[in-house]
């Protein structure tokens, strides 16, 4: 159960399977408020002339649950630490000033490839800029 920002209930409605933009299917549960049509401060809440909506992605909920776990685990908060150090400037190198922010192939071997590339032309700047 859902409660919207001015402290009505939001129920479910209905489950539908919606594809985003990248392709991928997921199942979405979607909630409305029904207390609006008697609701004064229904502006302040929604800019849909129909009642407030929201769709939830339960396997969406799930992941982030599980990640939330192990990162709150103390493994986790060393393997974070950990990469902090040792591989988050390289990624940060190559989205922020190679503007590299998403892979073009799919499938592991690709992006294994393209990675790898990625990784090489990284490694080929930082000798360029220790010989100069």
């Amino acid at each position: 159960m859902y409660i919207c920002a001015g402290n009505q209930r939001i129920t479910f409605r209905y489950e539908r399977t919606v594809k985003t933009e990248t392709g991928y299917s997921l199942k979405k549960r979607y909630y409305q408020c029904d207390a609006y049509d008697s609701y004064p401060l229904k502006s302040q809440c929604t800019k849909s002339q129909n009642n407030r909506q929201i769709g939830v992605s339960v396997a969406l909920l799930e992941h982030k649950q599980r990640a939330r776990e192990n990162l709150r685990s103390e493994r986790g908060r060393k393997l974070s630490a950990q990469r902090m150090v040792e591989v988050e400037s390289v990624f940060c190198h190559a989205k922020g000033n190679r503007v590299f922010r998403r892979f073009l192939l799919r499938d592991f071997p690709k992006v294994h490839i393209e990675m790898g590339l990625v990784s090489v032309a990284h490694n080929l700047l930082k000798l360029v800029a220790f010989l100069a």
